[in-house]
């Protein structure tokens, strides 16, 4: 990871060990010091900084949409089949939103709702439409068309990216340094990513209307 990497350079003894799938429970039970989430924690106990907020695009196959169609509005979605990411503390949304309109998510059915990389295994087996896995996480399927944006700019709405750990641990400054370092990182480097993906996502849904009008 560029950060560690870097990091080190300030401090060369540092030891890191990471973990996936950690919530801010693990920071509670102490099973890590300091942990990166996708959603705000609502313990009193916690110490927490905000990142920033991350949203994403709906997605599925070439195959998938050449097969049952390309859903345009979230009532359209009462014929899909959707993937949900799923977690201990995970913000499993209920609703899809567009220039500040919320209206409810319908489904046919749920064929998968899980962690994030047996999400992606479902959706590029092409059987059915992803409502949350991150940009980030299926960007080269996208720019290599393995994964194509649907819901014509509906979405879930923004959650929010924040780092953890415990109040008690703030007079470790070691650590707090470290935690800070996670943010100030992080903010610039999603907020580079939202940047690149929107640019981009415009382009490929303008190549897809224009290929639909031929």
């Amino acid at each position: 990871m560029e950060l560690i990497q870097s990091y080190r350079q300030k401090d060369p003894n540092l030891k890191v060990e990471i973990l996936s799938d950690v919530d801010h429970e693990d920071v509670i039970s102490g099973k890590v010091d300091v942990a990166y989430l996708p959603y705000r924690p609502p313990a009193e106990s916690l110490f927490i900084w905000n990142v920033n907020k991350v949203g994403n695009v709906p997605l599925a196959t070439p195959e998938y949409v050449w097969k049952r169609g390309n859903p345009q509005s979230p009532e359209d979605l009462r014929t899909h089949d959707i993937i949900l990411r799923t977690g201990r503390n995970y913000p499993v949304t209920s609703h899809l939103q567009k220039d500040g309109e919320l209206r409810p998510l319908e489904y046919k059915q749920i064929v998968f709702s899980g962690d994030v990389l047996s999400g992606r295994e479902w959706l590029m087996a092409g059987m059915g439409i992803a409502i949350d896995l991150s940009l980030a996480f299926c960007w080269k399927d996208i720019e290599q068309g393995r994964l194509v944006p649907v819901l014509n700019g509906w979405s879930r709405s923004p959650w929010d990216l924040t780092v953890a750990m415990k109040k008690h641990s703030l007079s470790n400054r070691r650590l707090v340094s470290f935690a800070r370092a996670i943010v100030e990182y992080e903010a610039k480097a999603s907020e580079n990513r939202a940047k690149f993906h929107a640019r981009e996502l415009k382009k490929i849904m303008a190549k897809q209307e224009t290929k639909a009008a031929n």
